[in-house]
């Protein structure tokens, strides 16, 4: 399905559609706000795109997590599933 969307060797970033925030970690299982200079988001999809260079991969997915143990440096919040 979203392999037919795009060209063939291009990087796809895919983002959950129930992300509510994205913050970065802090101390301990804190979060803050995204930097603005340099921006941390944009850092985030040019890590995506090195990381998927690396690993000879061609799509990263963004989807949020409850677990902090799983958070690397930035973190996602959800909807609330009903």
């Amino acid at each position: 399905f979203i392999e037919e969307c795009f060209c063939s060797g291009q990087h796809v970033v895919v983002c959950d559609d129930n992300i509510m925030w994205i913050r970065a970690k802090s101390d301990g299982y804190a979060f803050r706000e995204l930097r603005r200079s340099p921006n941390e988001l944009s850092e985030l999809f040019f890590r995506a795109e090195a990381e998927m260079t690396r690993a000879s991969a061609y799509l990263w997915g963004v989807a949020p997590t409850n677990n902090a143990r799983y958070l690397a440096k930035v973190a996602l919040s959800s909807k609330p599933r009903k």
